[in-house]
């Protein structure tokens, strides 16, 4: 059905935040959205990675898995955090991210979080999801530019 040379190009998408092609391959080619390589992380996992906060909404749109862990047990809510996201992280968050999930060696992304004082921010958001300010600033900020490459949040 997909060669891995294929699914190497959808996820290399993600990773460098083209919605054209990722459009195409889902909306045009009916590609299902959690394709995956040899265990890798998915489209969702590879954009929350590099911060492509309209790619994250529009993948969760077309219903790709929010919790979807690839074969080190890291879901796409690890990658936003491990890589100081936090807008990413609040998106995932209220779209039903697991943020009692452990990865294989029984860390949560709270946990690696509070490890690195330079993803403060995240664990700031991990260790109280419920706060209010989340859901408007993630609103605010994808009002901006629905299709953002890079977030900077504040």
């Amino acid at each position: 059905m997909f060669n891995s040379s294929q699914l190497r190009y959808f996820l290399l998408a993600a990773v460098r935040g083209d919605m054209l092609k990722i459009q195409r391959y889902l909306e045009r080619d009916q590609w299902p959205v959690d394709l995956t390589y040899q265990g890798k992380p998915s489209a969702l996992g590879y954009a929350a990675m590099r911060g492509h906060l309209g790619l994250v909404d529009y993948l969760l749109d077309h219903e790709a898995d929010v919790n979807y862990s690839d074969r080190l047990g890291q879901t796409p809510l690890f990658y936003a955090t491990l890589s100081n996201y936090p807008a990413v992280v609040s998106l995932l968050l209220l779209r039903g991210a697991n943020l009692y999930h452990q990865n294989q060696f029984g860390d949560t992304a709270l946990i690696l979080a509070l490890r690195r004082p330079s993803l403060h921010g995240c664990a700031e958001i991990l260790a109280q999801p419920e706060a209010a300010f989340v859901q408007p600033r993630v609103t605010a900020i994808l009002n901006l530019n629905p299709y953002n490459q890079q977030c900077f949040y504040n």
